[in-house]
């Protein structure tokens, strides 16, 4: 593992690398400042664990509408995170949650979501540690 500061302008690199994040959203809002970037990472970071266990508690309870809502307003946060395993594909499961299709596999992906999200934790942790 590289401990180099990510080029988070590059999105080559973060694929490449095997990370699944990728900054350059995020890094053009805040205009590359990197103190403001790793402000917003710190307030995902802390917002993860009581959104994952809303959608967990959601899907535990079969209640379709209570998950697209919690889908619904964590997905800009997943967006700006640039986490790239959920690119339209969190759209897709914000979709049919709403129009209540294709319920046989919310299960199989909201689980992948989660698990996309937690991934996501443990990366930009190891971003914010190189960056300090």
């Amino acid at each position: 593992m590289t401990t180099e500061t990510p080029d988070f302008n590059d999105q080559s690199e973060q694929q490449n690398t095997g990370k699944a994040i990728n900054l350059k959203l995020l890094s053009d809002l805040v205009q590359g400042n990197k103190t403001k970037l790793n402000k917003y990472i710190e307030i995902y970071l802390r917002n993860v664990p009581d959104a994952v266990e809303s959608i967990k508690k959601a899907l535990e309870a079969k209640d379709y509408e209570a998950l697209h809502k919690h889908i619904h307003a964590f997905k800009p946060q997943v967006k700006m995170m640039g986490i790239v395993k959920l690119n339209g594909f969190i759209d897709t499961l914000e979709k049919d949650l709403k129009e209540q299709t294709n319920l046989e596999s919310i299960r199989e992906r909201t689980t992948f979501t989660i698990n996309s999200i937690e991934e996501s934790v443990e990366i930009l942790n190891e971003i914010l540690n190189q960056t300090d």
